[in-house]
């Protein structure tokens, strides 16, 4: 199994060598079909200066054989064979009579130079009509490699021209290796880092975090993102613990109570008396409505009704006529009319736990107000207080289970810490959700919402 680094490595260098060898094809193939037509042209301007040379030589109804036996050999190195011709057929020069040894060579060596080359080919005559001042002088045949020959230093220049392309690609592969290897690298190194914290978290060490900043989005978000779980967990493994703690805590007391009562009258220190065994099926009775508890939370299933959640927070704050009497306090229910299908006796409940809250945190004589809203797609339900309030740093987990901003779990603060966990659960299960405004001494504000 190959590493991502390789892979990438491959991939980018892969790519780019295809990108130019695609680039090096198109332009090998431009510039030899440029070469071609340039040397095609070249061939014709060649035999067109050929002509005009050859014309020159005649003079005074007569050819000049030392003047054309100089341009037949200059051009019989080029590859050229020269024969000329009066106008009664005559041949006034022939490059084959002169020297078929060289004419020979020439015809066996050109097309083997340009089977090298993998240009094809063959020998060709061409037969111009000489003229001079419009009047016919002679013919001149033109024999030569077509549609062109190449000579030695051509050919050195032609293979050069397809060397350089070779020599580029082998430098692109070297660079595109090493901007691959870096580009790799440089991606697969956070990749392997989240590997390898992923693995410390799996162990339960979430602790473990992203240092520096890589630079690049997307792995930025990604080293964002399991820093973030990796913070979640731990304090998800922290109130785990603290759930596990409390739930022994509020367990253990009622527990406790009955079998040091019930070890004292098996022992026959007391006697099983009503009062005693009422104290007994008291603590039994705690340890139910802490279970019935924990069921109100995991419990989804609503029967929902069409309800006016300003009518039901008035009767609900009728029956803590009671609790509101003691404490002195001043209860206001306002608001308008905000109907919404609901669970009635679950958003009882809501409304029981939070004004409940109020008034155990509010001092005598304090004011309480539920207010409820309406809007197109929601009702809102507001709980105020001007109670004792939240510390900053107790507000985030005051929905969490079983827990209390009390450490000490008194009594006299609170119950078993789970009445704002069964108002969450309660609330997000119609769809909606809650929040909370507070700070020491100055009250706090609890806003439910339910969808219509």
């Amino acid at each position: 199994m190959r590493s991502l680094r390789w892979q990438l490595t491959l991939a980018i260098a892969l790519a780019a060598l295809l990108s130019l060898a695609a680039a090096q094809m198109l332009s090998n193939l431009l510039l030899n079909r440029l070469f071609e037509t340039y040397m095609t042209r070249q061939q014709e301007a060649m035999e067109e200066s050929i002509v005009a040379n050859i014309s020159a030589q005649y003079e005074n109804g007569a050819w000049n054989v030392d003047g054309v036996y100089a341009i037949g050999m200059l051009f019989l190195y080029d590859g050229v064979i020269i024969r000329v011709e009066d106008m009664e057929g005559r041949t006034v020069w022939d490059a084959q009579n002169h020297d078929m040894s060289r004419c020979k060579a020439i015809m066996e060596e050109i097309p083997s130079r340009m089977a090298r080359f993998g240009q094809g080919g063959e020998f060709g005559e061409r037969i111009y009509r000489l003229k001079l001042r419009n009047e016919e002088i002679g013919v001149l045949t033109i024999g030569s490699f077509t549609p062109y020959s190449l000579s030695e230093s051509g050919f050195s220049f032609l293979r050069y021209l397809n060397a350089v392309p070779i020599a580029a690609f082998l430098f692109a592969l070297i660079i595109s290796g090493a901007i691959g290897f870096y580009m790799a690298r440089r991606i697969a190194k956070p990749i392997v880092k989240t590997a390898c914290i992923a693995r410390e978290i799996a162990s339960g060490r979430y602790g473990a975090r992203f240092g520096k900043k890589n630079g690049t989005k997307e792995i930025e978000d990604l080293s964002t993102a399991i820093n973030h779980l990796a913070g979640t967990l731990g304090e998800q493994e922290k109130l785990r613990r603290q759930l596990t703690a409390d739930v022994a805590h509020e367990i253990r007391t009622p527990l406790a109570a009955i079998g040091s009562h019930l070890e004292t009258m098996i022992e026959g220190v007391w006697q099983p008396t009503k009062e005693r065994l009422k104290s007994c099926y008291e603590e039994i009775l705690r340890l139910n409505a802490i279970v019935a508890d924990l069921e109100s939370i995991e419990r989804s299933r609503l029967n929902r009704t069409p309800v006016d959640l300003l009518a039901l927070a008035k009767s609900v704050g009728e029956s803590f006529g009671a609790e509101l009497a003691r404490k002195k306090a001043i209860l206001r229910v306002e608001g308008v009319s905000a109907v919404a299908p609901i669970d009635r006796d679950r958003v009882i409940g809501v409304v029981s736990n939070l004004l409940s809250n109020a008034i155990k945190y509010s001092k005598e004589g304090s004011k309480i107000t539920i207010t409820t809203a309406d809007y197109p797609a929601r009702c809102e339900l507001t709980v105020a207080d001007d109670g004792t309030g939240i510390k900053d740093e107790d507000i985030p987990f005051i929905f969490e289970r079983f827990y209390r901003a009390d450490k000490s779990r008194s009594r006299g603060t609170g119950g078993t810490g789970l009445g704002l966990a069964i108002v969450k659960s309660a609330v997000e299960a119609h769809g909606g959700g809650i929040s909370v405004t507070s700070g020491i001494g100055k009250g706090s504000v609890f806003v439910v919402t339910l969808p219509k």
